[in-house]
């Protein structure tokens, strides 16, 4: 990798925190399995003056979702599901699901592939629709009760959501959801042991992912950033927690969420992207076989369904989505310089991840503001390491 080019995403590193649009940020990039590129800037405790490190431990939100797609695709290869199952066949709380009042019929129920693509029908919460409402008010209970005896576990999660009407009929649209989570609880149903159990058996363990996990224990809180909101009078750090996830992930949750839960470090979330460059192998061991990887990693909608994916995401026209991640299909389209067959997907925080078998690269970000301008930043970086 050119030194110019090294020296110009420093510099725009440099530029992010200096111009307070985080508080700290790093980001790696391989090649053909090496490292080409680390770079970090700023703070990962601004207050506390404690550096953004490259073990610095962060909440990776939805980067989650990479991972629980990889524990279906395990199950599916083992013949353990398909996904072609109805959901309600693991979870009594999708049984009868309605959409607009009227129930779905036998043929119409959802499966697990429409939950693998977001085609569900479920959503996550906010405030435009009564539907969104209503799953804002559940992810409240679930962080109200998280500290008590009466904390929701993840199959109990899952089944609240099933009892909750459907924005359209499963498959007739896309929507961004809650569908990762209902995965979380549909795995570990099929594997008689809990989610975090199962990934750590399959996935952490044997890639020596040590610090990736459900929870930071007391002994590594020291490495994990504070998060951070941006207000008026700049970034401000945040303590609540968001959709069900512990801002302090100090303590193992009741609720294993396969859709934000986990937490991470730059050099663990590259065993996992460089095992899936690698066909479902990193360091000799196996974790899926390179048939299955190849199915994980070119998912796509539907082609009538692709514009309501660019209605959620308008920055990401040229990409389509499948198995709980974006997939590049028309590079020419896209408004970031991009390879065909490029995957991977972000988080709330401002992390991202992304894979480009074309040309056997990597390239991650850590970050931890919430709701941050990620995707100008990235694209930015993105264009001078793809250029």
């Amino acid at each position: 990798m050119e030194e110019a080019k090294k020296q110009r995403v420093q510099e725009i590193l440099n530029e992010m925190t200096q111009n307070g649009i985080v508080g700290g940020a790093s980001i790696l990039f391989l090649q053909d399995g090496k490292e080409e590129f680390y770079g970090q800037a700023g703070f990962a405790d601004i207050a506390g003056g404690v550096p953004m490190q490259r073990d610095t431990i962060c909440r990776i939100y939805s980067m989650t979702k990479p991972i629980t797609g990889f524990a279906v695709m395990k199950l599916m290869e083992q013949g353990k599901l398909d996904l072609s199952d109805p959901v309600e066949n693991y979870l009594p709380g999708f049984k009868n699901q309605q959409v607009d009042g009227v129930t779905l019929a036998p043929n119409e129920r959802m499966t697990i592939n429409h939950l693998l693509s977001m085609t569900s029908g479920l959503v996550y919460g906010d405030e435009n629709t009564p539907l969104e409402r209503a799953t804002d008010q559940l992810f409240d209970e679930i962080i109200d009760k998280m500290e008590t005896p009466a904390a929701f576990t993840t199959q109990m999660v899952a089944n609240r959501l099933g009892m909750l009407p459907l924005a359209f009929k499963p498959g007739n649209s896309y929507q961004y959801g809650t569908g990762a989570d209902v995965l979380g609880a549909i795995v570990e149903i099929i594997a008689e042991k809990p989610f975090d159990v199962f990934l750590k058996e399959t996935l952490f363990e044997p890639l020596e992912m040590n610090d990736t996990d459900f929870f930071v224990p007391q002994e590594k809180q020291h490495r994990l950033a504070k998060a951070y909101d941006h207000d008026n009078r700049g970034l401000v750090e945040f303590t609540y927690s968001n959709l069900g996830v512990s801002n302090s992930m100090l303590h193992p949750p009741k609720f294993v969420s396969g859709g934000a839960g986990l937490v991470s470090t730059l050099d663990d979330y590259a065993k996992f992207a460089t095992m899936l460059l690698q066909g479902g192998v990193y360091n000799g061991v196996r974790c899926l076989s390179e048939k299955t990887v190849t199915f994980f990693t070119r998912g796509q909608l539907q082609s009538n369904l692709n514009r309501a994916f660019w209605n959620c995401f308008p920055r990401k026209t040229g990409f389509s989505y499948g198995n709980l991640m974006r997939h590049c299909i028309l590079p020419q389209e896209c408004v970031v310089l991009a390879d065909k067959g490029e995957y991977g997907w972000d988080g709330w925080l401002g992390t991202a991840f992304y894979n480009s078998p074309v040309a056997n690269s990597t390239f991650l970000m850590m970050t931890q503001r919430s709701y941050a301008p990620q995707t100008d930043w990235i694209n930015r970086i993105k264009n001078v390491l793809w250029s």
